[in-house]
């Protein structure tokens, strides 16, 4: 792929074919080139993807042996909300402090741990993507509301595998408002200082 690209950025700035060049050459070329190069990026993206799923697996599949209370709790900070609609499901996307990875939490999984209906605040969404900025719950004032920025925790709560596609599957998380999962613990450090 360089070689083809530093031999047309050549024909183009000495403004002519170079020697043993042809437009038809070229043509078939740059055909088998965009071939290889989307093949490679269809591999990348595969590989790319089981490494993440096998670091996830790693890291998450060690909570589920453990009783939940004693459950490792994973502070992040809400970075996204898609209520699309789409071809995707609802989710909201957190990045994990340590390690430094992120998760999607859908929200059906949300839905079914807050005993509620999670929508966008107030109905809006923005972009064709429908990005939402906070969602609230519907059916249960006690639940949470979530914004993009805050700081929450997650919990692991199980791992499942889709019906309909047994080589897919997800992570399903607690999560909740930073303070929650934690209670007043970090109000008590305060309190040595005095």
């Amino acid at each position: 792929i360089g070689c083809f690209s530093h031999k047309e950025l050549k024909e183009g700035l000495l403004g002519r074919e170079l020697p043993g060049s042809s437009v038809k050459a070229d043509k078939r070329i740059r055909e088998k080139i965009i071939k290889a190069a989307s093949r490679s990026k269809k591999t990348q993206k595969s590989i790319n993807g089981l490494v993440f799923k096998h670091a996830m697996d790693r890291l998450f599949f060690p909570e589920l042996r453990k009783p939940r209370a004693e459950c490792r709790i994973f502070d992040g900070y809400v970075i996204g909300m898609d209520f699309s609609g789409w071809q995707k499901s609802e989710r909201m996307y957190i990045k994990l402090l340590a390690p430094a990875i992120q998760v999607k939490i859908y929200v059906q999984d949300l839905n079914a741990e807050h005993r509620c209906m999670y929508v966008p605040t107030d109905r809006k969404t923005f972009g064709r993507w429908g990005t939402a900025i906070s969602i609230s719950p519907l059916g249960n004032t006690r639940a949470p509301t979530f914004v993009i920025g805050m700081k929450v925790t997650l919990k692991v709560l199980d791992h499942a595998t889709y019906a309909r596609d047994s080589t897919k599957d997800r992570w399903i998380f607690d999560v909740r408002p930073a303070m929650e999962n934690r209670g007043n613990d970090d109000d008590d450090d305060d309190d040595d200082d005095d």
